[in-house]
Parts: C-alpha cells; sequence; structure tokens
C-alpha cells in the first residue's frame, strides 16, 4: 500500500511538472505570439490540458493517499500515472508549438537583421559619400579663394589645384560607390560598396588636406607680398607726411616773418610789438628748419617706422611754427589796430585842419566880395557924378569934349569895378560852398581838396 501511495504520489508530482513546464515555454513565447499565433494557440491549449491532466493526477493521489487497501491505493496510482502520461505529453506538445513560434521569431528576427544590416551599410554609404562631397567642396573652396593670389606661388596653387580636381574624382566615386549601395538587394553587395565609398572619402579627404596645405603657402605668400606691399605704401607716406609737415612749417615761417616785418612797418622796428613779433618769426624759422632737417632724414630712412619717427617730429615742428604765426598774427592785428587808432586821429586832425582853413578862405573871400561891393559903388558914384558933369558942360557950352572923356573913363571903371564886384561875389559863393562842402568832407583828403577850392576862389 505504501509503495502505492508513494508512486501516486510520484506521478501527481511528475504530472505537476510537465504542466509547469509546458506553461512556462508557453508564457516565453507569449511576446513573440504575432510571429506565428496557429502555432502559439496549439502550443497555449496544449498547456492548458497538461494542467488539467496534472489537476487530475493531483485528485487521484489525494485519493490514493486516503486509500484502506492496497487495491484501491494501485486503482488511483495507475490514475495518477495515466495523468502524469497525458501531461507530459501535451507538455511536449507545448514545447513543440511554442519552438515553433520561437523559430518563427527567429526567422522575423533575422529578417528585421538583415534589413538593419542593409539599411546600416546603404546609410553608411550615403555618409561617407556626403562627407566626401564636403571635402571635395572644401578642397575646392581653398583653391578658389587663393586664385586671386595664384601669382604669389604659382608652383603651390598648381598643387592645390590638382588636390582639389583630385578631391572631386573622389567624391564622385563615393557617390557613384553611393548609388550602386542604394540600389543592393543584399547586405554584403551594400557593404562591399559601402566599403569602396569610405575609401573614396578617405582619398577625398586626404586630397583636401593637401590642397588646404598648399592653399595655405599661397595665402602666406600673398601675405607676405601684402606686407610688403604696406610697408612700402606706409614708408611713403610717411616721407609725404613729413615733406608736407615741413613746407607747411616753411609756410608757416614765411608768413610769421612777413607778419613781424607788417608789425615793424605799422610801428617801428624797435617798438616792444615789434620785437616780439621778430622773436616769434625767428622761432618759427627755427622750427621749419628742424621740420625740414626731420623730412630730410625721413627721406633717406629705409623703413617705415623709421620714417614716422621723422614725420612725427616734422609734425610737431610744424605745430611749433604754427604756434609762432598765430602769435606773430595776433601780434600784427594789435600792431594794426594801434596803426589804424593813430591815423584815426591824424585824420580827424587833418580833416578839422582843412575845415579851419575852407572857412578862413571863405571869410576872405567874402571879404574881396565885400570890398569889390564898396569899390564898385564908389565908382559907379564917380562915373554918375562925372557923365552928370559933362552933360552940364554941354549945356553950358564949357569944356565938354573933356568933361565927356573924363565921363567915359569913370564908367569904365565903374563898370570894372562892378565886374570885379561880380567876380568876388562868385569867388565867394565858390568859396562858402566849398566851405560847406568841407564840413560835409569824411575824410580829410575830401576836405583838403575843398579847403584848395576855397583857396583858388581867393
Amino acid at each position: 500500500m505504501a509503495a502505492a501511495k508513494t508512486a501516486a504520489m510520484e506521478a501527481a508530482t511528475a504530472a505537476g511538472a510537465a504542466a509547469d513546464a509546458a506553461e512556462k515555454v508557453v508564457m516565453d513565447e507569449e511576446a513573440h505570439k504575432a510571429s506565428d499565433e496557429a502555432s502559439y494557440a496549439v502550443a497555449k491549449d496544449a498547456a492548458l490540458r497538461a494542467r488539467k491532466a496534472s489537476d487530475a493526477a493531483a485528485a487521484a493521489n489525494t485519493a490514493a493517499q486516503v486509500a484502506t487497501t492496497v487495491a484501491a491505493a494501485r486503482d488511483q496510482r495507475d490514475i495518477a500515472r495515466m495523468k502524469q502520461l497525458e501531461a507530459e505529453t501535451e507538455r511536449d506538445k507545448a514545447v513543440t508549438y511554442a519552438g515553433m513560434v520561437a523559430e518563427a521569431q527567429r526567422l522575423l528576427d533575422a529578417a528585421a537583421a538583415e534589413a538593419r544590416d542593409l539599411a546600416a551599410a546603404k546609410t553608411a554609404a550615403m555618409e561617407a559619400a556626403t562627407a566626401a562631397g564636403t571635402a571635395a567642396d572644401a578642397a575646392e573652396k581653398v583653391v578658389m579663394d587663393e586664385e586671386a593670389h595664384k601669382a604669389s606661388d604659382e608652383a603651390s596653387y598648381a598643387v592645390a589645384k590638382d588636390a582639389a580636381s583630385r578631391a572631386r574624382k573622389a567624391s564622385d566615386a563615393a557617390a557613384a560607390a553611393n548609388t550602386a549601395a542604394q540600389a543592393a538587394t543584399t547586405v554584403a553587395a551594400a557593404r562591399d560598396q559601402r566599403d569602396i565609398a569610405r575609401m573614396k572619402q578617405s582619398e577625398a579627404e586626404a586630397e583636401r588636406d593637401k590642397a588646404v596645405t598648399y592653399a595655405g603657402m599661397v595665402a602666406e605668400a600673398q601675405r607676405l607680398l601684402d606686407e610688403a606691399a604696406a610697408e612700402a605704401r606706409a614708408l611713403a607716406d610717411a616721407k609725404d607726411a613729413a615733406m608736407m609737415a615741413a613746407v607747411a612749417a616753411r609756410t608757416a615761417a614765411t608768413s610769421a616773418r612777413a607778419a613781424s616785418d607788417k608789425v615793424a612797418e605799422l610801428l617801428g622796428a624797435s617798438s616792444d610789438t615789434a620785437i616780439a613779433a621778430d622773436a616769434a618769426a625767428d622761432a618759427a624759422e627755427a622750427a621749419a628748419r628742424a621740420a625740414e632737417e626731420a623730412s630730410m632724414r625721413a627721406q633717406d630712412d629705409g623703413t617705415s617706422a623709421d620714417a614716422m619717427v621723422e614725420q612725427r617730429t616734422a609734425e610737431d615742428k610744424k605745430t611749433e611754427a604754427e604756434t609762432m604765426l598765430a602769435d606773430a598774427q595776433e601780434l600784427q592785428r594789435r600792431a594794426q589796430v594801434a596803426h589804424d587808432a593813430a591815423v584815426r586821429q591824424q585824420e580827424e586832425r587833418d580833416l578839422a585842419a582843412a575845415r579851419d582853413a575852407a572857412k578862413s578862405y571863405k571869410e576872405e573871400a567874402q571879404g574881396h566880395y565885400e570890398s569889390a561891393m564898396g569899390k564898385a559903388a564908389m565908382a559907379r558914384e564917380r562915373a554918375t557924378a562925372a557923365r552928370a558933369a559933362a552933360n552940364k558942360a554941354m549945356r553950358a557950352r564949357t569944356d565938354y569934349v573933356n568933361a565927356d572923356t573924363y565921363a567915359d573913363v569913370a564908367e569904365m571903371a565903374a563898370d570894372e569895378a562892378e565886374a570885379a564886384r561880380d567876380a568876388a561875389k562868385t569867388a565867394a559863393e565858390a568859396a562858402a560852398a566849398a566851405y560847406m562842402a568841407a564840413l560835409a568832407a569824411m575824410t580829410s583828403d575830401e576836405a583838403e581838396a575843398e579847403r584848395d577850392k576855397a583857396m583858388a576862389a581867393n
């Protein structure tokens, strides 16, 4: 009985293990069931049947354990063993069909891996072709950038240009390999074209680096030429600037001397202002000489740095000369102001003197006129008396001839006196007009001209 019970328990345990195994393989492939749904369904049904058989074996084992006779225990043992066999059969079926699901998934995974590897190879080929194209573009750009400078290093430019051409050929080959890779239907074929594209990429990049190196040599040669040209321009500019500063300093010194001479002319060389102006002109002259000497040194210099030192010296001396010129011109301005004031004072004196003289001549002419008037009146009285005497002599039949002659002479004298009176009047009026014009004159020259008219009227 004990043996039967033990056998029943072992059968139930084995059936349970078979059911567990069936369920596990089904659970393991649950995530992959879409790869073979029919097989998965069979495997799952087999696992369910295995679990039912296991449950039946467990029930038989339970009954065997409570059996009181050997025959009853053996009956339940046999049931447990049968259900064990059923469970194990269903487990094997579940394992078989779950394996079918796993194989289907493996095939799917393999196909996906193939597709991924194919896509990766195509992508790598495309990346290599793109990189090769970028390298060729860069090579051509550096060559184009230096085309305008090729004369500075024609040999290096030729090497760079040839490298750019080779980079473009490698790029074209990489593009062709990429095109073939994209059309490939197997991973092997795509990888072969990918490898070609990568090799051409390396060639293009190597040629790009070569083009960059030799284009850099052209750029460096041009830089050296540009520096030399810039140095030549800077040297010439410094020499020109120094010369211009010297010329300006000399102009300032000349103008300062002219201003000094003008001050001496206006105020006299011994005046304080003239002495100060002369000192300013001397200082301007010294600055001009220093600027000219600096300019001459600049013309002899061989570097722009040295010439610029002399340029600055010349410009400083130019500033000094112009400062002295400004001082001299200010002194000239002051001298002119003082001179103009003195001229105005003298003008005022001359104007007053001319007016006074014109007045005197006017009064003198008036006196002449009044005197002529008196003489003319007296002469007329005499002529009138003489004519009356002649008339009386004629009536009296006395010495009429003599009286008539005398009367004619007296009348002629009266006519002359009256003519002189009229001339004196005209002269007096002219002198008076000249006097009034002298009063209205704004300058001594105008007043003196009117004075002379008044004097001439006398």
